[in-house]
């Protein structure tokens, strides 16, 4: 692509993003990515509506809905599904980095509400910087999604973990063998 559009793209994507049609979560990772030099890109406005139109006509079954909400009821029965409470940010992390290859690059979106309306930005990077991100944002809903549509991890304001497709005997798997480390930690 030409070198001028990325940077026009990134300039408009700058432009919209940060005035008051949203809070300024989007400036919050993009100052974080920048501080702590995670190897994280965020999806300009086309790529990210794309890419989130992707995952829910694969996951959902139809395209041009939001990733909201998505893990209630919206994901077909076609996928195996999976879903446990955790609350405590260092077990979510064990999880995440135990149960994801460190080397897969994975899109990942990040939810953000305003007067009841919800966004969610879209990232690109390894699960490493991902955990490192989370870890610095406030509590929010995120889809973790790999690339070839095989898995989507996530986690609702209700502190519930999910996942769907083949990634699911693995996390529930690694769920249960981090929650005995935790038990014999504490």
């Amino acid at each position: 692509m030409n070198k001028n559009f990325d940077e026009f793209i990134s300039q408009t994507d700058d432009m919209y993003f940060m005035t008051d049609n949203w809070t300024n979560l989007r400036v919050q990772i993009k100052k974080t990515i920048e501080e702590h030099h995670l190897d994280i890109v965020a999806l300009n406005i086309y790529e990210w509506r794309a890419v989130e139109n992707r995952i829910a006509e694969h996951f959902i079954g139809t395209k041009n809905t939001e990733l909201f909400w998505m893990w209630e009821n919206h994901i077909t029965s076609n996928f195996k599904q999976y879903s446990k409470q955790v609350s405590e940010f260092s077990e979510l992390s064990r999880i995440l980095k135990n149960v994801i290859n460190h080397d897969e690059v994975l899109w990942l979106f990040l939810g953000d509400t305003l007067h009841g309306q919800t966004k969610f930005w879209g990232y690109s990077g390894n699960i490493e910087p991902i955990v490192a991100l989370l870890e610095e944002l406030p509590p929010l809903d995120f889809y973790i999604v790999s690339k070839k549509l095989e898995w989507l991890i996530g986690q609702n304001h209700h502190d519930i973990l999910f996942g769907f497709g083949e990634i699911i005997s693995s996390l529930a798997e690694k769920v249960k063998m981090i929650e005995i480390q935790f038990e014999t930690e504490r």
